[in-house]
Order: C-alpha cells, then structure tokens, then sequence
C-alpha cells in the first residue's frame, strides 16, 4: 500500500480510479470533475445502503462520504493509523476486490481525471441554452445529432417545434446521452 492513495493486493499495487471506477455507472457531468453524477453498480450500491443512503444517483462526494460511514460503522479501519481500511474479511473488499487499502486523498488526482481524460472538453461544459446543466439532451435529425443542451431543455425546443441552434435543422428526436 502506498501513501499516495493506492490500493495493494496481492503484491501488486492497484490505484483507486482502477479499483472504484469499476462500481460506477457515470449518468452526467459538470463543469467540475467532482460534481460528476454516478449510478453505483448494484453490489456497491447495497454497500453504500448499509451505510444510510437513500438514494441511486449519487456525486462522488456523496459516494465517498458513505463508504466512510460504511468503514466507520464496520470499524475497518487500523487502530494506529487510521486511513488504512482492511476490507479482506468484509463484503466491502469482495465488491472492490481488495484486501486493504487507504483512503489518503491521491497525490496525482488520477480518481477524478481517469474518466474525464477520454472525453472532449466540451462535453463537460454546461448546457449552452440553460448553462446551469450538463450536456445530455442529444438532438437528432437524420444521421446527425448534437449534443449541446441538457435534456430538458432540447425536450423544450422540439416541443416548441425549433430548430436545431447547431445547424437549423427541424428535429427530430431527443436523445438523452449517458457520457461514461
């Protein structure tokens, strides 16, 4: 186990956004990185019940503070030093396939990067017509769609019968995008 955030088993060291990302369906992103919407994975999710949440739609900021009320109330912690979990006798560690690890925030920020790194940058900016949303209303017309509004408001233009503002199009449908 290392102390910049990373997971160990077996011998080999495995890092958080590995190990984590795996339990997460990504549902919608904002602007920032942490305000990303996730969907977790029903086995992580039942954790994350346990643990006093309500809900299935989560940021990753809810997320992280009910996995510490997981570890908190399974005392998986070390006594000495307290941001190692030892996870190898719980479900917590069957779910993420680990036997310990720390929960010291990364020095390199890889948790929140990994995903976001594959995407265009413009796709993480906020609804063009709202700008308080992320981009996930998909407008299609034809064989081409442009994602560039939130679902709500691309429902409000073609219930409005507009036009696509990308490239004046009527449209057609509305497609809402899950960006992972």
């Amino acid at each position: 186990m290392s102390a910049d955030g990373e997971f160990a088993n077996e011998n080999k060291l495995v890092s958080a956004a590995a190990v984590l990302n795996r339990h997460f369906l990504v549902l919608q992103r904002d602007s920032l990185p942490v305000c990303v919407q996730v969907r977790p994975k029903v086995e992580f999710g039942s954790l994350l019940q346990h643990a006093g949440a309500t809900k299935d739609v989560f940021t990753m900021k809810e997320v992280m503070f009910y996995l510490g009320q997981y570890i908190i109330q399974r005392q998986l912690y070390d006594q000495n030093q307290q941001h190692i979990v030892h996870c190898a006798q719980d479900a917590l560690g069957r779910v993420l396939g680990v036997d310990s690890f720390s929960v010291k925030e990364p020095r390199n920020k890889t948790f929140y990067v990994s995903a976001e790194s594959r995407l265009p940058d413009s796709c993480l900016d906020p609804c063009l017509i709202c700008q308080s949303r992320p981009k996930n209303g998909c407008i299609v017309h034809g064989r081409t769609g442009h994602l560039m509004s939130c679902y709500v408001c691309a429902r409000k233009l073609k219930r409005r019968n507009k036009l696509c503002p990308v490239c004046r199009m009527p449209i057609q449908s509305v497609v809402l995008t899950y960006l992972s």
